[in-house]
């Protein structure tokens, strides 16, 4: 059959939901990164920092993990105050 005898039809199949619409163009370019390696790894890397402090400030504040990491007395790993979080920034 030839392409100019076929004629435009829309669309009968289920629609996404309208909330989730957004969600496409997000999904691509996440898929498209991780195809990449050095992006991938990139963002690894830019969330590794964000954890360790995020780590620091738990176990400063945790006194189970206090006592298994035998140290007594609170601010005695790392000073958590405005330098703390102006170098996380």
């Amino acid at each position: 059959m030839a392409v100019y005898k076929q004629s435009y039809r829309g669309y009968d199949g289920p629609l996404t939901p309208q909330w989730s619409r957004f969600l496409i163009l997000p999904r691509y370019a996440f898929e498209e990164m991780r195809r990449r390696r050095f992006f991938t790894l990139f963002f690894l890397a830019s969330l590794a920092y964000p954890l360790i402090c995020a780590l620091i400030i738990y176990v400063e504040h945790n006194l189970s993990a206090l006592k298994l990491l035998n140290i007594r007395g609170g601010g005695a790993l790392i000073a958590i105050d405005a330098r703390f979080f102006l170098n996380f920034l």
